[in-house]
Formats: C-alpha cells, sequence, structure tokens
C-alpha cells in the first residue's frame, strides 16, 4: 500500500507496548535506489531526550488518518537507538554503523556497503574514521528537506515537489506528487518514480527526464484519495 511520506512526517511513533514514545521528525531516504532507509524519531519530550534514528523496516502498522504508526521495538529500544544530528544527511559510515546496529531488528534490511569492511576497524582512530567520512559520498537524504524543491524537467522548471508516495512494505519511493505551480493551470499530478534523474541539493531542485507537457498531463493526484488507491 501507497503511504504519503507528509503523513508519516509528524506521526505518531507507538511502541511494541502500546505506548506513544515520540513523533516522526523526517525520513531519510538512499538517493540512488529511492529507498527510505530510516526515520528521525522526536523523543525531545523525555528529559534528556533528542532525536534518534529507527529503520525504516520496523515500522508496522501506519494509520494517516489517526496519525500514528507503530515500530516493532519497545520503549527501551527506541531510548537506545543511535542519536542523529540536525543535519539532514548521513555519512557512509553512520549508514554502515547503523546497519550493524539494526542487524538484529531488520534482517531484510539492504546488505552493508562494500567499504563496510575498511570503515569498521576497532583500531581505526577519530582522524582516520573522519577521512573516510569525508571521501565516501553520502547517498541518504532528508525527506522533509527535499519537499518543496523545484521540478526541473528537460525543457525548464514547472513546480515543486509535494510529496513522496511510499510502498510501506519495501519503503521503495514509488511515485512523486508534483503541483505544477502556474496559476492559472494549476494541478497536482502523480510522477513514477522511474522519472527521477536526480536531486540537486545547491540549487533546490528535482530532476525528472520527461517533459513540462508530459508532467501537466500526468495523472491527478488528490491529497485525500485513500492510499491503496493511489497506485491504480
Amino acid at each position: 500500500m501507497l503511504r504519503h511520506a507528509t503523513r508519516i512526517i509528524g506521526s505518531a511513533i507507538v511502541s511494541s507496548e502500546g505506548s506513544t514514545v515520540g513523533k516522526v521528525h523526517d525520513i531519510f531516504f538512499d538517493e540512488e535506489n529511492r529507498t527510505c532507509q530510516h526515520i528521525v524519531a522526536d523523543i525531545g519530550h523525555w528529559p534528556g531526550g533528542e532525536r534518534v534514528l529507527l529503520p525504516f523496516a520496523a515500522i508496522g502498522e501506519i494509520d494517516e488518518n489517526q496519525r500514528r504508526l507503530s515500530v516493532a521495538l519497545d520503549k527501551n529500544a527506541v531510548e537506545n537507538s543511535p542519536k542523529v544530528s540536525t543535519c539532514v544527511t548521513a555519512s557512509e559510515e553512520a549508514q554502515t554503523l547503523l546497519g550493524m546496529f539494526w542487524m538484529w531488528a531488520a534482517p531484510s534490511a539492504p546488505r552493508l556497503p562494500r567499504e563496510a569492511a575498511g570503515i569498521i576497524d576497532s583500531e581505526a582512530t577519530v582522524g582516520e574514521k573522519e577521512e573516510i567520512e569525508r571521501e565516501v559520498l553520502s547517498r541518504l537524504r532528508s525527506a522533509e528537506e527535499t519537499l518543496g524543491y523545484h521540478i526541473a524537467a528537460p525543457d525548464g522548471d514547472i513546480g515543486h515537489l509535494k510529496d513522496f508516495l511510499v510502498d510501506s512494505a519495501t519503503g521503495q519511493i514509488e511515485c512523486l506528487a508534483v503541483n505544477t505551480g502556474n496559476w492559472l493551470l494549476q494541478r497536482n499530478v502523480q510522477i513514477p518514480c522511474t522519472a527521477l534523474e536526480s536531486i540537486h541539493w545547491a540549487d533546490r531542485r528535482v530532476h525528472l527526464s520527461i517533459t513540462r507537457d508530459e508532467i501537466r498531463n500526468s495523472p491527478e493526484y488528490d491529497p485525500k484519495q485513500e492510499s491503496d488507491s493511489l497506485a491504480e
């Protein structure tokens, strides 16, 4: 079933014990394979609380209407999850460490990157790890940051990114919701993720492989539409 990223972000997180343990602050996705990898959980309402990373694969039921999602983790596991800073990217080293940390919780998670053997070394100094981190480009990006980016077609810009439509079972981003941005002919349309070529962070643009006319003539996107019918 497809879910709206904008409705996942801000949702209350319910532990396996049934208690509310925080809310979703952001979703980190892999830029290369367009797959959601982690949710950033804001647990700041607890004394000394902060933001932690939870594996997207740990998400269970998602109730978009009630803005609640369950995770297969108890409160203690959430509290002791890897901490995340307020930055919008994560290094390949961090991704590898998180993969190791969550191996028990998400055995179906993607394989660790090839660089893992060279990065995970208990004898490595902080300086060595920082050097590796600088050399390896991160593919982990923030959904919250990307929403609102301008849409760039081969023949010019048109509108902005309104939402991601995510397969809740696999974490795969299947479609983009785009607002065409023209005040006279403004439409919200649904674009298959296969049309996504790249995301340019410096100029805040999402580059698509289809023309402006193809974007304008894409199927209409209704944000109030039930999620299970979005892919039809």
